[in-house]
């Protein structure tokens, strides 16, 4: 699977990113796309906090199912 480029994405679309959550390991954190610019994406974890980070740094695409999960 390629990586996914600022092209690929488009505010509303809902992806992920691994996390280190230290002891556990890494794990899946789901986000939703609120704007994309010319060099980042700002996203909104399911807590509402809003941050931007490179579209290198976003693993996939999540489906319904994996969202709701």
């Amino acid at each position: 699977m390629r990586p996914l480029t600022l092209a690929d994405l488009a505010p509303g679309d809902r992806v992920f990113r691994w996390w280190d959550t230290g002891a556990f390991g890494m794990t899946m954190q789901p986000l939703t796309v609120v704007r994309v610019n010319r060099k980042t994406v700002t996203v909104r974890t399911r807590q509402g906090s809003e941050f931007r980070m490179a579209p290198a740094d976003i693993g996939g695409r999540l489906t319904e199912e994996e969202w709701m999960a």
